[in-house]
């Protein structure tokens, strides 16, 4: 039991997944630059797969073993020291996912492409002392019962080491524009 109106159990007919990847990746390093990729492709049997439904008034939270589950793309990472003073780390994740399943005769399967990014910008003004903004962003992700909107927000942290007592002080603000929101839709 969740709460008054949210129910979780397990399910002790599930089969194992099997799992098949294929990963190829690269990387270069350089004195003030550093790029690493890769290329991947997972295809899961018998994926387990969390379902929700309505049993009456109580929301009911079970898994099940989907059909397949494919997950495939790239990911990238450039880091850059521009100066002595100076960061920038950039990512991204583009891939494409599709899974297939099927609960009491009713197909729970959805499919399409994401992308994930990030950027952080460190600046080192003075001995010990680092400011940190970091923005994120993720476009629709597809899951087997329901898909999720864009979310993106923006992180903000200064830390400041003390380097003869040991003590680091620092302080992080998430989300410092609120834009965090985790909204979902679901066709069930």
């Amino acid at each position: 039991l969740i709460d008054n109106q949210t129910y979780e159990t397990g399910n002790v007919r599930l089969n194992p997944e099997k799992v098949n990847k294929i990963d190829l990746g690269y990387s270069f390093t350089g004195q003030s630059l550093k790029v690493n990729g890769n290329a991947y492709f997972n295809y899961t049997q018998d994926y387990i797969n969390q379902i929700a439904y309505l049993d009456s008034v109580t929301l009911v939270m079970t898994y099940i073993n989907s059909d397949h589950d494919l997950k495939t793309g790239i990911e990238h990472n450039i880091y850059w020291s521009v100066a002595r003073w100076v960061e920038i780390d950039m990512g991204a994740n583009v891939y494409y996912s599709n899974s297939l399943a099927e609960w009491q005769g009713t197909a729970i399967s959805n499919q399409g492409w994401t992308a994930n990014g990030n950027a952080s910008v460190k600046v080192m003004p003075m001995r010990g002392m680092s400011i940190q903004a970091q923005y994120f962003v993720t476009t629709p992700q597809y899951f087997p019962q329901f898909t999720t909107k864009t979310i993106h927000y923006c992180n903000l942290g200064i830390r400041q080491q003390l380097p003869k007592r040991g003590l680091t002080f620092s302080a992080l603000v998430t989300d410092v524009f609120n834009t965090r929101r985790w909204d979902i839709s679901s066709d069930n």
